[in-house]
């Protein structure tokens, strides 16, 4: 998917770019996969219900997935960028990252090599942004880590 239009918005012109990233696309495989035998089941009972539940589990994995939870790490600063017709935008700088906790699922990780990543600031007794379903979360932590100390 091509952000440009996004990171135009939200980047600073005197930053540079190292990494973007959404929810990851084998949770969206194995989520839209399980949301198609739904699908499925409901067409037997009634065709219209199935039909409307895959044009809407279609839409939510394809395109508001994706557009919806955008990461970007910078040189200089992580950004979220949380929703779609509402939205929220998240920026930690490198330097305020306290504490990184990747959770992942049993099913998710056995499945899809996807999990969560926790950030955690200075000031907050919570986490600061949960960062969802994205493929590998050890290599991202990683990216993080080596940016947050060239910092």
């Amino acid at each position: 998917m091509n952000y440009k239009k996004i990171c135009d918005k939200i980047v600073n012109k005197d930053e540079q770019i190292k990494y973007i990233f959404s929810v990851g696309y084998s949770f969206i495989t194995l989520s839209m996969t399980f949301w198609s035998i739904v699908s499925i089941f409901f067409m037997f009972f009634e065709a219209y219900v199935g039909i409307f539940t895959l044009i809407v589990a279609i839409f939510y994995h394809f395109y508001y997935l994706k557009i919806a939870n955008i990461y970007i790490l910078t040189d200089k600063r992580l950004i979220a960028k949380k929703g779609w017709l509402s939205n929220r935008t998240i920026s930690i700088d490198y330097g305020d990252i306290t504490d990184i906790v990747i959770h992942e699922n049993f099913i998710y990780r056995l499945l899809t090599c996807s999990g969560d990543i926790i950030i955690n600031t200075a000031g907050t007794d919570k986490a600061e942004t949960i960062l969802q379903h994205v493929d590998n979360p050890h290599e991202v932590k990683n990216i993080i880590d080596e940016l947050k100390n060239n910092k």
